[in-house]
């Protein structure tokens, strides 16, 4: 074990590229722009292998995750790529969509990623969720690009299950449910064993140290299908809720009551009798609390199993609480999903609203011997087209091929991430048995934008506070997360979009019921807002 504990860094790939980036579209239309890489495009996301040779059967299909953070401090968003059956890889980048490639100790079965300052020294840290033992691995970020791999130690392996080559673990969320100052994490299970343990609720002790409170919290019974999960405060109460999209009906709420959680999903009306993959908490009505949307699967009732009568695709759950949450997808132009995983929230053009990129695609590997019948309602999946949910007004809708975003491959995490600095959110999107790859978006010049860091008197992200930009043309809200869409996160700024709008003022509603207000003069600039009394570099 010591061995394996001591596997940091093994070299730096000789290999990289680089590219330039594109002027904002003067003539006010958004495109997506593919910069293909060689370095990624060589990265392949899971070791070839049979079903029958896979350490946890039928499960191989939902893996492929992928985080963002600038883990060496250099101004410039890197990559990490857990992968199944070969080693975990960094993609260092330089600001300019040219990467270089890091190996990040021996190979795993990883399914998702999840990057945050989990001991609270300054520097982004990396978990990543296991399919099979040993289990998850924690690299803690020493700097100088350089990591140590302490999971066993910190108490953030988890070999839990009746199968150790399915332990199941896939997207990892957190919260600061203490009020302490620290991260507490929440890693979602999918496990075929219907009595194996649910996910995962682990407290941090404000070192990085982690003790399993699941059962503790009342989190017992929360589900054993789950693929995402996300942590917000629904109720507004103060304490942070817990959701998880589950498979097979088995999506839940849960309400944080300070002290732990209680299932609250009938009564919120927040829940699904389909399958549930990727999940976004948000405010697409502009009312002030979060809405939840969860990808599901749109098609052939015959793929969705014997529990669930029907396909009938994403759901997006308005806030009613303390009353039920009402169905609202079909109206805002986001039930068709096609089979949805994960999903990256961005205001694409910067015109001051907030659209959607969801992933899409599904393959089974089966075994010989299948008939063609089995088969046949999967393959109209296999060659999704990826899903870009532009919103215009009260409603969504699919303008990928219209915008120059094409992909077809299975695509599983999707994140919105500045890569090449120039205000605008670009994307990177990961693809189960493929590669990463990277899309500049080319935003309207018109348009302008700010990116907001609120952070904590670690100087880090302040996950929990809200942050309101007051325009000429009306009031904008973030949340500051910490939370996976399907298996993988970005840490970095909030952003907002101006459109042709002047910001005015800056409000942070910080964890502990302050807050910090300035007045901003200008967009297309970067700001940075600490709770009185701490000072950030």
């Amino acid at each position: 074990m010591r061995a394996r504990l001591a596997a940091a860094m093994l070299f730096v790939a000789a290999c990289g590229d680089a590219a330039t980036t594109e002027a904002p579209d003067a003539a006010g239309s958004l495109r997506f722009v593919q910069r293909p890489s060689p370095v990624l495009a060589a990265a392949q996301q899971w070791a070839p292998t049979t079903l029958s040779e896979a350490p946890c059967q039928g499960n191989i299909m939902d893996t492929g995750g992928l985080c963002a953070a600038d883990f060496d401090g250099d101004g410039s968003m890197d990559l990490a790529m857990p992968r199944l059956g070969l080693p975990p890889l960094l993609f260092w980048g330089d600001g300019a969509f040219g990467w270089k490639q890091q190996e990040l100790g021996p190979e795993m079965e990883a399914a998702g990623c999840f990057v945050a300052d989990l001991d609270r020294d300054g520097r982004p840290d990396l978990l990543l969720t296991a399919m099979a033992a040993p289990g998850n691995r924690f690299y803690r970020n020493l700097g100088g690009r350089s990591f140590f791999e302490e999971a066993p130690a910190r108490g953030l392996e988890l070999a839990v299950g009746q199968d150790p080559r399915c332990l199941g673990f896939r997207s990892v969320s957190a919260a600061d449910l203490g009020h302490d100052g620290d991260l507490d994490l929440y890693l979602s299970r999918w496990d075929v064993n219907e009595d194996s343990p649910a996910g995962r609720l682990l407290e941090n002790d404000g070192s990085g140290h982690f003790a399993d409170i699941t059962e503790a919290a009342g989190l017992g019974r929360a589900t054993h299908f789950g693929y995402s999960s996300a942590f917000g405060d629904l109720d507004r109460d103060g304490s942070a809720d817990l959701l998880v999209a589950g498979d097979f009906s088995t999506t839940q709420v849960f309400a944080g009551t300070g002290s732990g959680f209680v299932n609250l999903s009938r009564p919120w009306g927040i829940g699904t009798r389909e399958n549930g993959m990727g999940s976004l908490l948000f405010d697409p009505d502009g009312d002030g609390d979060l809405d939840a949307l969860i990808t599901g699967i749109l098609g052939d009732p015959l793929v969705c199993g014997p529990n669930a009568p029907l396909c009938d695709g994403n759901r997006l759950y308005r806030n009613g609480i303390p009353g039920p949450s009402s169905r609202i997808e079909a109206e805002w132009g986001l039930a068709d999903g096609s089979w949805g995983w994960g999903m990256a929230l961005l205001d694409a053009d910067n015109d001051g609203d907030e659209d959607i990129v969801q992933t899409t695609g599904y393959f089974t590997p089966f075994p010989d011997g299948v008939t063609e019948e089995l088969i046949a309602p999967y393959l109209p999946f296999e060659q999704d087209p990826i899903l870009f949910f532009e919103r215009d007004g009260q409603r969504f809708s699919d303008q990928a091929a219209a915008r120059g975003l094409v992909d077809t491959a299975e695509g599983r995490t999707a994140l919105a991430v500045d890569l090449d600095n120039d205000g605008d959110l670009d994307l990177a999107l990961s693809h189960n048995r493929g590669t990463v790859e990277v899309w500049e978006t080319v935003a309207p010049a018109g348009n302008g934008w700010l990116e907001v860091a609120a952070l904590d008197a670690d100087c880090q992200p302040a996950v929990g506070a809200t942050v309101t930009l007051e325009t000429d043309g009306g009031l904008q809200r973030r949340w500051v997360q910490a939370n996976s869409s399907y298996l993988g996160n970005v840490l970095g700024p909030l952003h907002f979009g101006l459109g042709a709008a002047r910001p005015l003022r800056l409000t942070v509603s910080w964890l502990d019921g302050t807050s910090t207000s300035v007045g901003v003069s200008s967009g297309n600039d970067r700001l940075t807002l600490t709770p009185a009394g701490i000072s950030c570099p």
